[in-house]
């Protein structure tokens, strides 16, 4: 598989779909400049992208004080991992995983979309992804691509993108995706450290933050 781009289509179901776009002032409050940063990543225990590891401690380090919102709908193991515990310290979030519970020769992924925040203004790591690997190499392909309006083919922005292995239609509304993404403001998206296989891309403005269609979404499917 080479890197490759892909144009979603934004399809309304039923109502037609209605983008409202707003835009506020930011004011620094009295005693200094509005934090805007979110926190950086610096390192990790085992180390990011590590090969030929099967850990049951996982540590990621931070540059500033952080918390973890959303934990359900944002932090996503690919291949899943059940029973896994997240601890947040201060600067850093220790993950442990069950014994015995990631698969050999495999690519292992953490995605945490939005979780990451810091703890003063809750500016978000968007899209931070912890990959390492309990074979030989870890994968390397990438997906990207743009999403836009069915009808008026402007870029659509605040949309899941979600990657899925079962080519049934009916995973979007019973499974949570292999991968998942979220479009930046002008629409594009991207994945990385993905394996070689077939893959059903789904564009979906969600109502409720589980990462499944359900009635009233709108949902897109990879244009041709």
């Amino acid at each position: 598989m080479k890197v490759s781009y892909a144009k979603l289509w934004i399809l309304s179901l039923g109502a037609g779909l209605l983008l409202l776009a707003a835009c506020a002032q930011v004011v620094s409050p009295q005693g200094g400049p509005k934090d805007k940063e979110p926190p950086q990543f610096i390192r990790a225990n085992p180390a990011m992208a590590s090969s030929e590891v099967r850990p049951e401690l996982i540590t990621l380090y931070f540059n500033e004080f952080l918390k973890l919102k959303n934990k359900r709908k944002n932090i996503l193991f690919s291949p899943p991992v059940q029973n896994y515990e997240l601890i947040r310290r201060k600067r850093s979030i220790d993950i442990l995983l069950p014994k015995d519970s990631l698969k050999p020769n495999t690519t292992h992924t953490i995605q945490f979309g939005k979780a990451i925040r810091d703890i003063t203004e809750g500016n978000p790591a968007k899209g931070f992804v912890y990959v390492f690997s309990t074979g030989e190499t870890v994968d390397s392909l990438n997906l990207n691509g743009r999403v836009v309006d069915a009808f008026t083919r402007d870029s659509v922005s605040d949309v899941s993108i979600l990657l899925y292995q079962d080519p049934e239609p009916e995973a979007i509304k019973t499974k949570r995706p292999y991968f998942y993404t979220e479009a930046d403001e002008q629409g594009q998206f991207g994945f990385q450290y993905l394996k070689a296989a077939d893959y059903q891309v789904y564009a979906l403005k969600e109502l409720n933050n589980n990462l499944q269609y359900d009635p009233g979404e709108q949902v897109g499917l990879l244009g041709n």
